[in-house]
């Protein structure tokens, strides 16, 4: 595959070899960056799909791409960019063809953002130095990610020594480097899921809603896209508190009641969510509220609907 230098106009690391396992949009992403900036040498690029590895190769400009795993050879960097569900089958795969290898103080790190290092258990066994680092950014577009990756926090658990061999090569690309405990791992990963994938499954009930509310389809996104796009400019410029607005800000605990029982005939399963997140809301900011007022929001949005005076 093809090889091409790249002058950095920072100061020059010591490169060293990487190895990638995944050729997808993470795993090229990453590559190019660190062969631009002179941070590692791009080695081999294994994917189960040899297309694939030769398309990454093109786009890294470095690597030699191969799917086959008697190819491979010991490296002292290794990055798994699979999906979750194949981290740890790659992981014993490469420690069963490099069982002769030394292993002692290589680095294996994967970006998954839910697993922690334990999913590269079967390298550790051998001696390898293990972490996980996930990037929080949407990988849509790997050649945008290019100008849009810098800046991005990186998630950061596992073994002290990988993690100190880590820290910079992801700091050089721009990065800002988030430490977290393996016990913390799953609940980050749960709190980033909710901010972005299930902000797109709310945006797309919003838009339901407001279809069977009689807005037209072609209105829908002149309604949503100014509506949202002030919100989330409140919330990271004011804060939630005084980003929230509506009903619920407000008190009015009828009109939450209303919405949720014509909610409930149109659809059971929007009628369930709004539930959920009203109590999330009104609990999120019940120090603002009298505790008569308190009561009715919460009397508002009870699951077996008994008549309760609002």
């Amino acid at each position: 595959m093809t090889n091409s230098s790249h002058t950095s106009s920072k100061t020059p690391m010591h490169s060293v070899n990487l190895n990638i396992i995944g050729t997808g949009h993470v795993g090229k992403t990453l590559g190019k960056l660190w062969h631009q900036s002179g941070v590692a040498n791009i080695n081999m690029l294994f994917n189960r799909s040899l297309y694939s590895g030769q398309s990454a190769a093109e786009f890294i400009e470095a690597g030699t791409a191969t799917a086959e795993w008697s190819c491979l050879c010991p490296s002292p960097f290794w990055l798994i960019s699979t999906t979750d569900a194949s981290i740890t089958p790659v992981a014993q795969s490469l420690a069963e063809h490099g069982k002769h290898w030394n292993w002692k103080g290589t680095v294996v790190f994967h970006t998954s953002g839910a697993l922690n290092a334990n999913a590269l258990k079967p390298l550790a066994e051998l001696g390898a130095h293990c972490a996980s680092v996930h990037p929080v950014h949407s990988f849509a577009d790997p050649l945008h990610s290019l100008s849009t990756l810098p800046e991005s926090l990186c998630a950061a658990e596992g073994h002290l020594d990988a993690l100190n061999k880590l820290e910079p090569w992801f700091t050089r690309i721009g990065c800002q480097w988030l430490p977290l405990t393996t016990t913390e791992k799953m609940i980050y990963h749960a709190g980033s899921v909710m901010a972005c994938n299930y902000l797109v499954t709310l945006m797309e009930v919003s838009r339901r809603c407001l279809a069977a509310g009689g807005v037209p389809e072609t209105k829908i996104t002149h309604l949503l896209k100014p509506l949202v796009m002030t919100t989330l400019d409140n919330i990271f410029t004011e804060g939630s508190d005084k980003a929230l607005t509506g009903p619920i800000a407000r008190g009015d605990a009828q009109l939450v009641n209303h919405q949720w029982k014509a909610l409930k005939a149109m659809d059971e399963d929007i009628a369930d969510l709004y539930q959920h997140l009203g109590k999330a809301t009104v609990d999120m900011a019940k120090s603002h509220f009298h505790p008569d007022t308190l009561n009715k929001l919460q009397a508002a949005l009870i699951k077996d609907d008994k008549k309760v005076s609002l």
